[in-house]
């Protein structure tokens, strides 16, 4: 999980969060997706729960634990 939010550019240049512009450009260049500016934007604050402007490490893991809790436990 680290390798992937250091690969969104989380830690890169002092920075402790993937902005929307690092998520797009990963998005379209390292994973070659087909997406809108506007898809991108749409994830971006689903996944900012508090609103900074930065998705953080915890905001990140936090989108794939699982909704049920037996699941999220064993991770």
């Amino acid at each position: 999980m680290c390798d992937v939010f250091k690969m969104f550019g989380g830690l890169k240049g002092g920075k402790r969060g993937i902005d929307c512009d690092d998520l797009y450009f990963t998005v379209i260049e390292n994973l070659e997706l087909t997406v809108t500016k506007d898809e991108v934007f749409i994830l971006f604050y689903k996944l900012d729960k508090d609103g900074d402007g930065l998705i953080s490490y915890d905001e990140f893991s936090n989108c794939y634990m699982p909704r049920a809790h037996e699941y999220a436990v064993l991770l």
